[in-house]
C-alpha cells in the first residue's frame, strides 16, 4: 500500500512540476503502528549514523531522481527492548534507502541523533528514507522516545 502511495504521489507531482512537495506532519507514533503491523520485521533504534553525505542525493533536484543508490553506513546507539531503549549497539551496519518523489529526496545527515525505524532483511538492517520523514526522526524530544519504549512494552499507549 505504501508503495502504491508513493507512486501516486510520484505521478501527482509529475503532473505539477511546478508545485513544491506537500508532506503530512511527521508522527513517530503511526510509524510505530506501521512497522508493528508490517509482514517485515523491523527494529527501533535511537542513536547517530555514521556515512558519507556526499552518497547522498540532494534534497532537491532540478531533475527527477529516479532510483538514488543505497547508502551504506553503521549505527551506534541503543536498540528498543522492553526495558527501554536499552541495548547498546556499536558501529552496526545499516544500509540507508533513499528514496525519491519527482524532484525531492528523503536523506539524513551523519552524527545526527534520530528515531530509526528499520527493516530486518536478509541483506541486514534497512531504513527508508522517504522524501516525506515516515522511517527516520531527526532529534526527536524525549517524551516521543518514553512514548515510543511505553508502546513496545505494552504498556498505555496513546490511541490513534
Amino acid at each position: 500500500m505504501r508503495r502504491a502511495l508513493l507512486l501516486a504521489m510520484l505521478l501527482a507531482i509529475q503532473s505539477f512540476p511546478v508545485h513544491a512537495l506537500s508532506c503530512l506532519r511527521p508522527d513517530p507514533l503511526a510509524t510505530y503502528r506501521a512497522a508493528e503491523q508490517a509482514r517485515e520485521p523491523f527494529v527501533i533504534l535511537y542513536g547517530t549514523l555514521d556515512f558519507d553525505a556526499d552518497l547522498m542525493p540532494p534534497y532537491t533536484s532540478d531533475i527527477p531522481i529516479d532510483a538514488p543508490i543505497p547508502v551504506p553506513a553503521t549505527f551506534t546507539g541503543r536498540g528498543l527492548t522492553d526495558a527501554g531503549f536499552t541495548h547498546r549497539l556499536e558501529a552496526s551496519p545499516i544500509t540507508l534507502r533513499p528514496e525519491c518523489a519527482g524532484n525531492w529526496c528523503g536523506g539524513t545527515a551523519p552524527e545526527t541523533p534520530s528515531l530509526i525505524f528499520a527493516e530486518v532483511s536478509k541483506q541486514g538492517w534497512i531504513v527508508t528514507l522517504d522524501a516525506c520523514p515516515f522511517w527516520l526522526f531527526s532529534n526527536p524530544p524525549r517524551d516521543v522516545l518514553d512514548t515510543i519504549a511505553q508502546c513496545f512494552a505494552g504498556e498505555t499507549c496513546p490511541a490513534p
